[in-house]
């Protein structure tokens, strides 16, 4: 088994598949689809991410306003509110057909009241981003590398932890991972065939990956690669076209799918400003190199097992040699996307979810040739074994991931609320909890300055983000620890859900004040019920329900 060499005098077209290989990319893609639909309705109607509400609540802010400018750039993920506002709008018109609303208020109403009605369709939408995905680096591996390749990078994705968590998420990562892939596909073709169309298309590909996410423009240096593959057959005439025909098409597209950049360049100011912070609790990175190892450990290793991240180290170094295309035209900007997340003061799993597919190209490239080196009857054989001890161990990781997310401890607390405290009694919480939303009794939720907020009186409002986001003052957390010390008599309520702490009593020294708040507020109640995540059967933060005893003291 040996990788195809780069097909460089032949035109890259569409040709037909073999039927083992038809057959075993489908079986792939309805393993990848049925692991991603596995429990994807995860803390419903909480909302356990973060962000998915600053989303979800852009796109309907931007429907009921009748506005095309989202008014937040921060990622800047202009494709995903699109794409979002039209799912509000075809849920919206489908559900007034139906008769479940009368109109758009009562359409407002009802997602407010439960998320759930516009968050699994939204989220089945992120999951096809990510079997698009699965699907494209099959193509790339194939392109590359030939069509065992292929299919082995596409297995590999399918199975990965992270990539199915960020299938199921409303985030901008795996859209943004999409369009760098259809890049680096067309690129490639590029390199082959030296044609224009394919670097024009390979522009306009970054160009929509840069209106879903800034780094994704770190893939024009690929043009470069792919010019320089072929320079020889083409002239450097040629070349220095080109290479600007790519990177004005990146720019005309990013400018076409968010015009709101140049129309709205103040706003994209401030939001960057906003999104460049120098610490996050739990999430506080250290030097480019301390990061690197950081990625290493938690998305290579922990993600792909010693195995596969044996295979990627040398699958990286024989790329040069078995895969020159891909070396030259692919791999450059997967290699400037990591040394940009990897210098950057915050590390986050999720920001490396676009080098996922190319570790498991490497892995795919190593495997198919070490294969290669055995005996031809032994080929099978071995490339079965080797399979096995790659994705078995990645499916339990995976599984063990998707039962922990599934498994929630916050939900649990939240339960534990419903069954052992009376009602009426006045609840703190610290995340989007919409499954106490029905509480019989006051429910405050920490807004940066504006204190703890009525969660009842402002869901009522049905605010929009904007509003939201005056209350938090520019605050990118939000949480006891953040509300102003001269607001906290708002959060005395008789009963707290606190998620939150333990993250900063790892980073006391960095976040002194805001444990201090926390502190105070352990200090005048007790913990009635601690909920903790368990390797393998359940996730979430550490999870306290503390009765309060009296007022916060403050810092």
């Amino acid at each position: 088994m040996k990788t195809e060499p780069d097909r460089a005098s032949r035109p890259a077209k569409a040709r037909r598949l073999p039927g083992k290989e038809t057959v075993a990319l489908i079986l792939i893609m309805l393993v990848a689809a049925a692991w991603r639909l596995w429990h994807i309705d995860f803390g419903l109607p909480a909302l356990n991410d973060p962000d998915e509400p600053l989303f979800v609540t852009t796109a309907l802010d931007m429907l009921r306003e009748h506005r095309l400018n989202p008014e937040w750039f921060g990622h800047p993920a202009t494709i995903l509110f699109y794409a979002l506002a039209a799912i509000f709008a075809v849920i919206g018109y489908v559900g007034t057909l139906t008769g479940q609303w009368a109109d758009t208020a009562g359409y407002v109403s009802a997602v407010y009241a439960d998320p759930g009605i516009v968050i699994l369709p939204m989220r089945l939408f992120i999951m096809t981003t990510g079997l698009g995905c699965i699907y494209l680096i099959y193509r790339v591996g194939r392109e590359a590398a030939g069509s065992a390749a292929g299919l082995i990078a596409a297995a590999l994705l399918a199975c990965n932890g992270l990539h199915i968590e960020l299938s199921q998420v409303i985030r901008t990562d795996m859209i943004a991972s999409l369009f760098m892939l259809g890049s680096c596909l067309f690129t490639l073709r590029a390199a082959s065939t030296g044609r224009m169309r394919h670097h024009m298309l390979a522009g306009i590909m970054l160009g929509l990956g840069g209106a879903t996410k800034w780094p994704s423009l770190l893939f024009i240096v690929n043009a470069p690669g792919a010019i320089l593959y072929r320079w020889r057959q083409d002239g450097w005439r040629r070349c220095l076209i080109l290479l600007p025909v790519a990177i004005a098409c990146a720019i005309v597209a990013l400018c076409l799918a968010s015009p709101y950049l140049l129309l709205d360049h103040a706003t994209v100011l401030r939001d960057l400003g906003g999104e460049a912070r120098t610490a996050h609790p739990g999430s506080t990175g250290g030097t480019a190199m301390e990061n690197m190892l950081w990625y290493a450990r938690h998305v290579v290793l922990n993600g792909f097992g010693p195995v596969g991240a044996i295979l990627a180290t040398m699958g990286l170094a024989l790329a040069p040699w078995r895969a020159r295309r891909l070396a030259l035209a692919a791999l450059p900007g997967a290699a400037l996307f990591f040394a940009g997340i990897a210098f950057q003061a915050l590390i986050w799993e999720r920001w490396a979810v676009p080098l996922l597919p190319w570790i498991a190209i490497a892995i795919a490239i190593a495997l198919v040739t070490l294969v290669g080196k055995l005996r031809e009857k032994w080929q099978p054989a071995a490339m079965a074994i080797m399979l096995a001890a790659l994705l078995f161990p990645m499916a339990s990781g995976s599984a063990s991931r998707t039962r922990m997310r599934a498994h929630d401890t916050r939900q649990m607390a939240s339960q534990w609320v419903r069954e052992h405290v009376p009602a009426g009694k006045s609840l703190l919480i610290e995340d989007a909890a919409f499954d106490l939303l029905k509480w019989n009794g006051r429910v405050l939720f920490p807004l940066g300055d504006a204190g703890c907020v009525d969660v009842h009186r402002l869901l009522g409002a049905k605010p929009s983000y904007q509003q939201i986001g005056e209350k938090r003052s520019g605050k990118a957390i939000v949480d006891l620890g953040n509300v102003a010390p001269q607001k906290l008599a708002s959060c005395n309520s008789d009963v707290a859900i606190i998620t939150h702490y333990d993250r900063y009593r790892r980073e006391a020294g960095t976040f002194p004040d805001e444990l201090a708040q926390y502190d105070a507020l352990m200090r005048n109640g007790h913990i009635l019920a601690t909920f903790r995540p368990i390797a393998g059967l359940q996730g979430g933060p550490d999870t306290y329900v503390v009765q309060r005893n009296g007022p916060s003291t403050g810092r």
